[in-house]
């Protein structure tokens, strides 16, 4: 008996003719082993990971029987002269246990059969050859097998093959056998063809097919199929899947395939072009310049190596882009896309398809190199956006990313390898590094990931999370975090410590983290996520959520003049939960919510004197106790809720579950508004007097001691009949029925058309948006309508004394009253300089917020409504309304400035003094004063009868001609003109003619249009802010910013405010000492950041040596176009940046808005309809379109067009002017939609 032993390496093995025991060991390519005599034993024990081996028997004379179970660990091979015994043949072909590579068997010219049972491991390749031969397969999952058609012992196949192994016929193998195949199991078939028109069809499992040459038709059968073309012999790829073809040539010969049932497609070396089905498909490009498209499904498009385009745009799944190293173009579409850019200059755009199909945004992997990514400007504006990543980026010096308006940035690493810039962007992962952050200062809610290093992270504006949920899912050892939110410190999971400034929310590990908000004076939001974590709010209204594990929530920081309590999440587990004793006993308490709960038995909550009680679920799997608790939220089952004994208010959901809620003493509001965001998909209908409610799910929820019931966002029917006891009903959105009963009830109608009766009872009922009506069981004569407080209407009817806010309609038993159509005297109300909550009446009524933050609401009427100083929400409700978000300026009043400057010129012959033109203008635009009215003002002054008066009508129109046009009469117009004032035509009118004329409107436009600009303050917003840029190199503080473009609305110099920031001590400590050419260097660095080019640099030099000003050189830099340019981005973030100033809403009506200086929010609502003329939009301003269905900015820019010099929008009853505005210039970022 011969031992023949291999080496480690590549070894041809030959046996004897006699009994020999053959040990290949191990390899790193493959060792061959040739079948010989006699009985061997051929023994793989030496077997490693990446050792590949060939049985080949094509020498031997007669058929083989292989039998192979890797299950049981045996095998064996009867051939011609004995029976080979394979030991520990699992070893070998164990490429997933990576105890080796995997085992090839080359039959022989015979009728050769195969016999194969594999465990869930294993790749094995067979060579049939020629003969008839017969195939077993057995298969457990993941294991491989190649079946390999294209050659025999002899040579290549001879004619196409014909196989299916669906029905187990192999009706030709390419050498004109029929032969037989069994396969069962869930393992894969690797099929190979030949160079001939082959017919492959697979199991209906995983297959994989190899047409090779020749024009074939490739079945999958079902499964998910791949196809390989060969990388080197193809040429000119193009696959559609949809269509069923592929087309190419192969080694020069042209073929067209076809495909049926194939999901992936492996592509060749050269430039493929692959495009999918309407399944979820797999398209790899392998090397080459590829394209790879994809229209629908989940699909996976991987380009290689090479400049390739993966193209998304199209598509409505959830697609998986890797570009791989080259400068690739990466294009997302619908749903939620995840692209991986690999290394090289890169353009990944998430910019396509609809906000409201995105899901969670886009998932973005730049990589290294010169990348530009776009995100998706919908999602931006909606709140949400796009996540760009580098996560799994190290060892480049760290990142400095860098965000501003619309998410727009850069993201620069150290060492120079990343040098990206990116587009609405609003989630961003840094590197292994240490990385710095600097989010937008725009109000926009970003999130960071910092991952490895020492982070700094800077959130910016808006309300900010940091997320450390997914550091270890990249290289973190999985720490626990400890975060102090107050000294903005977070140790990692890395145990590296980040330092967090304007970041508001955190969110935890899986693990036990400690998140600590304590000496924080602003609203916070802290998430544990998983694990037994340890979470202390802040002293103001803050959202604490447990999740997963056996947490302490601790809201007790803070005080009774903090509105309302902290949000409690419990999530699943025992948590300890504590309030503010303060903060209780001042009537407010903890809201503690288990919404995101559900099969867990049910809970019950049972609340105690002081908020203090229990939570335990139904299965056991939940014991929670709190303190100081006054709102509760249920779960998703069916729960109990008991109230405490203490009389003061406690609230209450259910949420889905047939839920029993007693709210025992005190007053007891349940509300169904938050059952929406769980499901909830109808409007509830509330028996109060019975106790029975059918919730937004279909359940029937049993209420006891309940005083108020605020409905959900559907339309809900609520009645009272039957109680006499006062009761409030809150319809909230949705086209609402309510009803109270007997006692003194309170009905607020919400969003919508809604239909309210009170019944018996002094009761007050609220309409809301929307045309809402009022039923009073009494007749019109019998009833008598009077003003009332606040806007209201009361109605004295045998139901008692009503009071009613915003009701379109009265019904009575005899006729319906529209009260719109009632007219009272109006009223004026005035602020405080704190924040006001002001209300008009049902006349025309003129409301001033003065200082403060002020809620005003303006009622029936043509109301005039002045914000004043302060950050106010004004709502003008229904009539002709005039609003100023601030106070009234010349420049926000369109023509109306240009007419009074005329009238001056016309009647006076002079330029307005600013008050008088103010005064007048205002007259004009509030409706008080008609043109003709002013011009008799004019005409009636001593000093224009000083000029006029005594003169008979020739010489006053003569006069007219040469004071207002600068020239004498024509005849004609004299005659014209004095035959008119002879008739009877008041001089006034004449005036009218002439400063209306478009001769005088040419000659005066410039010199009015500079007046007018002067003294508007917000028309010097600009150029204060490039001041402070070009001075001081610092974005404004807003109190200053504020006081100096007051001081030019004033009437200021501009040149004198120039020279107050040159005169500043903080500029005269960077410049003061400098000499004219050093001044003049620095302002090019620091204003235009940039170095001198020496023709500017020796022209600004020698205006200072010849007596310029440096505050005319300062000027010159902070107006130039240059400057401008750039400062125009940085001006509307800072602008957003401070938040957002007044909110006006028109309402219905014709009405004429004007936000005033910093960021307004307009507001369009398709329930109010209305005519709205804003009167001076601003780039930083936002317009609010509510109930219009847009899901995107173009759905609102599609109903806007230019008309003249202004932009008009109409869409569902509203329609919107925005005065002296041009259409291009109205961006994405300026539109939101509700």
């Amino acid at each position: 008996m011969a031992v023949v032993t291999g080496t480690t390496g590549s070894d041809l093995l030959n046996g004897t003719s006699g009994d020999d025991t053959i040990q290949p060991l191990s390899n790193a390519g493959a060792d061959t082993i040739n079948g010989s005599g006699g009985n061997d034993i051929i023994e793989f024990s030496a077997s490693v990971a990446g050792s590949f081996f060939i049985l080949d028997y094509s020498a031997l004379g007669g058929p083989i029987a292989l039998t192979i179970d890797t299950t049981t660990n045996t095998g064996s091979v009867v051939k011609s002269g004995g029976t080979d015994t394979l030991v520990d043949v699992q070893l070998a072909a164990g490429y997933r246990a990576r105890t080796g590579a995997g085992l090839e068997v080359r039959g022989t010219t015979g009728n050769d059969s195969y016999a194969l049972t594999t465990r869930t491991d294993g790749y094995f390749v067979l060579y049939g050859g020629e003969g008839t031969d017969s195939y077993s397969i057995n298969f457990n999952t993941y294991a491989i097998v190649d079946l390999d058609f294209s050659q025999g012992i002899g040579g290549a196949a001879t004619t196409g093959a014909s196989i299916n192994l669906s029905t187990g016929v192999i009706a030709n193998d390419g050498f004109g056998n029929a032969e037989t195949i069994s396969v069962s199991g869930g393992g894969t078939i690797v099929l190979i063809g030949t160079n001939f028109n082959d017919s492959l069809t697979g199991t209906g499992n995983r297959d994989r097919f190899e047409g090779l040459g020749g024009s074939d038709t490739i079945n999958g059968a079902g499964g998910f199929d791949e196809i390989n073309f060969d990388s080197t012999l193809v040429n000119n790829l193009v696959v559609d899947l949809a269509a069923g073809t592929a087309t190419g040539t192969h080694n020069g010969t042209a073929f067209t395939t076809q495909l049926i049932s194939i999901e992936d497609v492996r592509g060749t070396n050269q430039a493929d072009r692959m495009s999918d089905s309407s399944a979820s498909d797999r398209l790899q490009g392998g090397e080459g310049n590829d394209t790879l498209i994809s229209t629908a499904g989940n699909d996976n498009l991987n380009g290689g190596n090479g400049d390739d385009l993966l193209d998304a745009s199209a598509s409505t799944g959830n697609d998986s882009l890797q570009g791989g190293n080259g400068n690739d173009t990466l294009r997302g579409g619908d749903g939620q896309d995840n692209m991986d850019a690999g290394n090289g200059n890169d353009l990944i755009d998430a910019s396509a398809g609809s906000v409201a199909a995105q899901g969670n945004g886009d998932f973005i992997e730049p990589g290294l190199g010169q990348d530009t990514v776009i995100g998706h400007s919908g999602a931006w504006l909606y709140g949400g956006g796009t996540e760009m990543s580098y996560g799994d980026i190290s060892g480049v010096g760290g990142l400095t990313i860098v965000s501003g308006l619309r998410g727009v940035g850069t993201a620069i690493s150290g060492d120079g390898r990343i040098n990206s810039n990116f587009s609405f962007i609003n989630h961003i992962g840094g590197s292994q590094d240490a990385d710095r952050f600097t989010g937008t200062d725009e109000q926009h809610d970003e999130i960071f990931e910092g991952h490895g290093g020492n982070d700094t992270i800077d959130g910016g504006a808006g309300f900010d999370m940091v997320d450390y949920r997914y550091e270890s899912a990249w290289t973190g050892p999985g720490l626990a975090i400890s975060a102090n939110l107050g000294a903005g410190t977070v140790t990692d999971t890395h145990g590296d410590t980040d330092r967090l400034i304007r970041i508001e929310h955190i969110r935890g590990t899986t693990l036990g983290d400690t998140l600590d908000a304590s000496g924080v004076s602003t609203s916070v939001m802290l998430d544990g996520h998983n694990g037994d974590d340890t979470i202390l709010g802040g002293a103001d209204q803050d959202t604490l959520i447990g999740g997963l594990g056996n947490d302490v929530l601790d809201g007790s920081a803070g005080g009774s003049t903090v509105m309302g309590g902290d949000e409690i999440r419990p999530g699943a587990g025992n948590d300890t939960i504590t309030g503010n004793a303060t903060n209780f006993a001042g009537g407010e308490g903890l809201f503690i919510t288990y919404a995101d709960l559900n099969g867990i038995g049910g809970l019950t909550i049972a609340v105690g004197g002081t908020g203090i009680g229990t939570t335990a679920s139904g299965d056991g799997s939940k014991v929670d106790t709190f303190t100081y608790a006054m709102f509760f939220e249920g779960s998703q089952d069916a729960d109990s809720i008991i109230g405490s004994a203490l009389t003061h208010r406690e609230g209450f959901s259910g949420q889905a579950g047939n839920d029993t809620i007693d709210g025992r003493n005190g007053w007891d509001i349940v509300t169904y508004e938050r059952e929406s965001d769980y499901g909830g998909n109808r409007g509830i209908v509330a028996n109060l007097a019975t106790g029975v409610v059918t919730d937004t799910f279909g359940a029937t929820d049993t209420l006891a001691n309940i005083e108020q019931i605020d409905g959900s966002v559907f339309n809900d029917s609520m009645t009272a009949v039957g109680l006499t006891a006062g009761i409030t009903f809150d319809g909230k959105q949705g086209n609402d029925t309510l009803t109270g009963g007997n006692g003194n009830d309170t009905l607020v109608g919400g969003r919508s058309n809604d239909v309210l009766t009170g019944g018996l009872g002094n009761d007050t009922l609220v309409g809301g948006t929307g045309i809402d009506r009022a039923i009073i069981a009494d007749t019109f004569a019998n009833s008598s309508i009077r003003a009332g407080a606040s806007g209201a209407l009361e109605v004295v009817s045998g139901d008692g004394t009503d009071t009613f806010y915003g009701v379109e309609q009265l019904v009575f038993v005899d006729q319906t009253i529209d009260t719109n159509g009632l007219t009272f005297p109006g009223v004026t109300v005035t602020g405080t300089a704190g924040d006001d909550d002001l209300n008009g009446f049902a006349g025309d009524d003129d409301i001033s917020g003065l200082d403060g933050d002020d809620v005003m609401q303006g009622y029936v009427g043509n109301d005039t409504m002045t914000g004043g100083n302060g950050s106010d929400m004004i709502e003008a409700d229904s009539g002709n309304d005039i609003v100023y978000g601030d106070f009234f300026r010349v420049g926000a009043a369109g023509a109306l400035p240009y007419q009074v400057y005329r009238m001056y010129q016309a009647t006076l012959n002079r330029a307005p003094d600013a008050p008088g033109h103010a005064g007048w203008t205002q007259l004009l635009m509030e409706g008080d004063r008609t043109l003709t009215q002013v011009s008799a003002g004019f005409v009636g002054s001593a000093e224009f009868q000083a000029t006029y008066g005594a003169l008979d009508n020739n010489a006053f129109v003569t006069l007219l001609y040469q004071n207002v046009l600068g020239r004498a009469p024509d005849a004609g117009g004299l005659a014209a003109w004095v035959a008119q004032l002879n008739s009877g035509v008041a001089r006034e009118s004449v005036v009218i003619g002439f400063s209306e004329s478009l001769e005088f409107q040419n000659n005066t436009f410039a010199a009015a249009d500079g007046f007018i600009r002067r003294y508007t303050a917000e028309e010097w917003s600009d150029d204060v802010f490039r001041l402070y840029q070009a001075t001081l190199d610092r974005a404004p503080d807003e109190a200053g910013f504020k006081g100096w473009i007051t001081n030019l609305g004033n009437g200021s110099a501009f040149l004198s405010v120039v020279g107050g920031f040159v005169q500043s001590v903080e500029f005269q400590n960077t410049y003061g000492a400098l000499d004219n050419t050093g001044f003049v260097t620095l302002l090019y660095q620091n204003v235009l950041n940039r170095a001198p080019e020496t023709a500017g640099l020796d022209a600004w030099v020698a205006q200072l040596d010849g007596g310029a000003s440096r505050e005319s050189v300062v000027q010159g830099f902070s107006q130039s176009q240059e400057f401008i340019n750039a400062t125009n981005d940085p001006l509307k973030a800072w602008m957003r940046g401070l938040g957002e100033d007044d909110v006006i809403d028109g309402g219905a009506g014709s009405n004429k808005l004007a936000g005033g200086m910093l960021a307004d929010t307009f507001v369009f609502d398709t329930a109010d309809g209305g005519t709205n003329t804003v009167m001076d939009l601003e780039a930083w301003d936002m317009m609010e379109f509510v109930a219009f269905n847009y899901t995107s900015a173009a759905d609102a820019l599609a109903h806007m067009v230019q008309s003249g010099s202004d932009v008009v929008f109409t869409d569902q009853g509203v329609t919107v002017t925005f005065v002296d505005y041009q259409l291009t210039a109205i961006t994405d970022d300026m539109i939101s939609y509700s």
